[in-house]
């Protein structure tokens, strides 16, 4: 299909990076601050361990879409769009969403020139708006082409959304976006009014918009999303993914990891220490690399890197590419490989494949280990590239992990507990919490838990279970359980935006029925922050602690809210 970019520059974006030439310029943020000033100091302290703030470059969009997302989503309509306008949406994302290095141009501008606050907010809600703007009109040119090969009309689709089809309501809500970037993230009454369908549309609307915004927009409008007059986020700490191996044999995102890297360190400086990022490792990467010298950089060398000297805090896994945690030489899935025959590079064939999995695992984890280094993966069987890695979930491999490794690690998910999902499996994570043999070294995270939002009762049910043991005593997990929103994948759930003051309110009532049981615990203290200061290494005297310290006085930042709470906490 012949697409006509909408190619739109910003005077702004122009004027601040027409000296680029400056790229990699290690200035420091002074008195500029990305979120602004916050009245933090008297709330409890907050640490969201499971966020995301990529933009599409950064993402695998097409083999994403059609081999991972269109599995998942429950939506008939979005199943749609993601088949109509898969391959369509990375060319159009990855041409005009700001690539890592553009973006890593123009925040050293904002560095280099000790550009004003005001000046800065000025230019960035400028740049919000053009890339709103851009996302608008690709969306909206893409439709009516779609549109016009089915011979189909586009005046029917500007007709009131409810009087259409499911599939036409797709369309429609990509045809009539709002005025505004600001708007979109509006939940008017007439909104709630709507359909449960038509107001998922809506939600994947924002969500898909999000994916032509610069990094640091998205990690400001995070913010400004969990923040009220009663609580606020202190620290987030946003994943990078690496999919390009098991989804695309190992072509390249339009924005590559190594530039990921870099806009994300200049993002937390810029933050004043209220972002620590995750980064990715991929251990088929690793493999090639070791095996054959290819796959574009080492894994682990890149962690160590971004660890050691650009603020990060540890390391983001995803299993459901086609990888168990460790144990995938030893764990046995049926009589064939689970790799047997799946389109994935050569390598992958060989009968030693899973051994050097493991290997390349070991080598992340001792290093992890001896270094004070926080590991979070995803532990939930979805979001697979192919339906035959789902075993590679299983409690063994976890379990296979902590028998050799003393690793701090967070079941992102938590397989699946805030979902109504299958509770032998979630059980099967609980007991693992539960298992005094190093529990202090396991943790897992309530992130993206739909229940949250959707079916509050239930999810207290389930945490009822969890937080007492069956002789009524409370259980570790009150120690373990953690705050997480996997924003910005959770707007694509209708009123993502009440995520934190849900979990907030479902937590005092879990409180308040500890207290009735005659147990005197803070449940809110513990899974908003207090959990998150062990599993991160955050207190005095931890190597995670000391290295935050060093980019502190790298970039000359004062410390920031969450480190005073944290010693006022174990003061």
């Amino acid at each position: 299909m012949n697409r006509r970019l909408f190619c739109t520059g910003s005077a702004s974006v122009a004027i601040l990076t027409a000296a680029a030439s400056i790229s990699g310029c290690r200035g420091r943020p002074g008195d500029l601050q990305l979120l602004g000033n916050y009245g933090g100091r008297d709330f409890p302290l907050i640490i969201d361990t499971h966020v995301h703030t990529f933009n599409g470059s950064d993402l695998q969009v097409s083999k994403f879409i059609s081999k991972v997302a269109v599995n998942e989503v429950d939506s008939s309509a979005v199943r749609f769009i993601a088949r109509v306008f898969g391959p369509i949406l990375e060319f159009i994302v990855w041409n005009l969403s700001p690539s890592a290095t553009k973006e890593s141009d123009l925040l050293d501008r904002y560095i280099a020139e000790q550009i004003a606050q005001i000046q800065f907010d000025q230019t960035r809600t400028r740049n919000q708006e053009d890339q709103y703007q851009i996302a608008k009109r690709e969306l909206e040119r893409a439709t009516i082409e779609a549109i016009e090969t089915t011979g189909d009309s586009v005046e029917r689709l500007r007709e009131p959304i409810e009087s259409l089809s499911e599939e036409e309501q797709a369309l429609s809500s990509l045809l009539n976006m709002p005025d505004t970037y600001e708007e979109l993230f509006v939940r008017s009454p007439e909104e709630a009014g709507l359909s449960d369908h038509v107001q998922k549309l809506r939600a994947a609307q924002r969500f898909l918009v999000e994916m032509f915004q610069y990094r640091h927009v998205s990690t400001i409008r995070y913010f400004k999303t969990y923040s009220s007059d009663h609580f606020a986020v202190d620290l987030a700490t946003p994943c990078l993914v690496d999919y390009d191996w098991w989804l695309d044999d190992g072509n390249p995102t339009a924005s590559r990891i190594p530039s990921q890297i870099e806009v994300n360190e200049k993002i937390a400086a810029l933050s004043h220490g209220r972002v620590h990022p995750f980064a990715p490792f991929d251990p088929f990467r690793q493999v090639l690399w070791d095996k054959h010298g290819i796959g574009g950089f080492s894994p682990i060398e890149t962690v160590k890197d971004a660890i050691e000297n650009r603020g990060y805090l540890g390391v983001k896994l995803y299993p459901p590419m086609g990888f168990g945690v460790f144990g995938n030489a030893t764990i046995s899935h049926g009589d064939r490989s689970v790799w047997d025959g799946k389109k994935l590079h050569p390598v992958s064939q060989d009968s030693q494949f899973a051994k050097n999995l493991d290997n390349a695992l070991d080598q992340l984890y001792e290093y992890c280990e001896r270094n004070g280094v926080a590991v979070m993966a995803h532990s939930n069987p979805s979001n697979l590239s192919d339906k035959d890695f789902a075993p590679l979930l299983d409690i063994e491999h976890w379990q296979t992990l902590y028998d050799k490794y003393a690793v701090s690690g967070s079941f992102g998910h938590f397989n699946g507990l805030g979902n109504g999902d299958d509770e032998n499996r979630w059980k099967e994570f609980v007991n693992l919490l539960n298992d005094d043999s190093g529990a202090n070294q396991r943790f897992a995270d309530a992130s993206y838990f739909r229940n949250v939002l959707h079916r509050q009762e239930d999810l207290i049910t389930v945490l009822r279970q969890v937080l007492f043991k069956p002789d009524g005593n409370p259980s570790p997990v009150m120690e373990k359980l953690m705050f997480g929103s996997d924003w910005k994948m959770l707007l694509m759930e209708v009123d993502s935006s009440a995520y934190l003051a849900s979990m907030i309110d479902i937590l005092n009532r879990a409180d308040q029925q500890l207290i009735e049981a005659g147990f005197d615990r803070n449940l809110v203290k513990d899974v908003l922050g207090h959990n998150a200061i062990e599993f991160l290494g955050l207190r005095r005297g931890k190597p995670a602690r000391e290295r935050l310290a060093a980019f502190y006085e790298k970039y000359q930042i004062e410390d920031p809210l969450w480190m005073r709470k944290v010693d006022e906490q174990d003061s």
